[in-house]
């Protein structure tokens, strides 16, 4: 089992992880607007596996639909035991998708998507 405060705490290392501070900035981003979830790896069989979660993160300012902005190209994996990130990887620069039309709160649609009642 994962449990939450495990999740939140994994959820908060790339934040003290200078290479992935370094990545956030290379791309001109804010990192106070970042956020990252996570991912279990899956369980395959063994015996006595590593307990890890892959960090997908993700770029909010503008938009509270965060999906439609991840940080591509990032690969961050923590080992809940030991709560510290055992491989990253920076691969390649992939832009950040504008914000604009990215909303999926009903109050900020527009027709034909947003509620037209009268």
């Amino acid at each position: 089992m994962i449990t939450f405060d495990e999740q939140d705490s994994v959820a908060e290392l790339p934040f003290k992880y200078k290479p992935f501070i370094e990545s956030v900035n290379k791309r001109g981003l804010n990192i106070s607007n970042v956020v990252c979830s996570t991912a279990s790896v899956g369980w395959y069989g063994e015996i006595k596996s590593k307990r890890t979660l892959k960090l997908q993160c993700f770029y909010t300012e503008g938009s509270s639909n965060l999906f439609a902005r991840p940080l591509e190209g990032i690969t961050v994996v923590a080992d809940l035991d030991e709560r510290k990130i055992v491989q990253y990887l920076d691969n390649f620069n992939i832009p950040v998708p504008k914000a604009e039309d990215t909303e999926y709160v009903a109050t900020k649609q527009k027709p034909p998507f947003g509620p037209t009642l009268t």
